[in-house]
């Protein structure tokens, strides 16, 4: 799973859908013992956070701040209003991006933006789906390609 099905996920847990489409797959989203929407997705489970607790975390859920818990092995990871605050191990991240930091900041507020426009305007719907799987991800390269040899020729 990418960090874009990741906020696709967290996008459909924080709208009235009843289900999400990651890649061709529909999963259900459904209510936890405590009340808290959640929805397993590839072996990976995803929760809000319950706004009843007595944490900070709470607090934010409380305050109109939407957390989406990624309970997948330790740590768990946490999806912070469309940004991916800790990742954990159901996030694949590129490898090539990740390098730069820069460049992993442009693409966390790419995938942010995109998740926030899929989920507002697919709020009706009773389904969210993912688009393409890479597409976006090898329109662009983050470093110029490498020098020709010469051709002997100077300016």
């Amino acid at each position: 799973m990418n960090e874009s099905d990741a906020l696709l996920v967290h996008g459909a847990l924080h709208s009235d859908a009843t289900s999400v489409i990651v890649h061709g797959t529909s999963y259900p989203i459904s209510r936890a013992t405590n009340s808290c929407r959640e929805c397993t997705v590839m072996g990976h489970r995803f929760m809000q956070q319950n706004p009843t607790k007595t944490t900070k975390y709470a607090r934010m859920a409380r305050e109109g701040r939407r957390l989406t818990w990624i309970l997948s092995g330790s740590p768990w990871g946490l999806i912070l209003d469309d940004h991916i605050e800790k990742t954990c191990s159901a996030i694949i991240q590129n490898k090539i991006s990740s390098s730069s930091s820069s460049s992993n900041n442009s693409n966390n507020n790419n995938n942010g933006g995109a998740s926030s426009s899929s989920s507002s305007s697919s709020s009706s719907p009773s389904s969210l789906s993912s688009s393409s799987s890479s597409s976006s991800s090898s329109s662009s390269f983050p470093f110029p390609p490498p020098l020709l040899p010469s051709s002997g020729l100077t300016t």
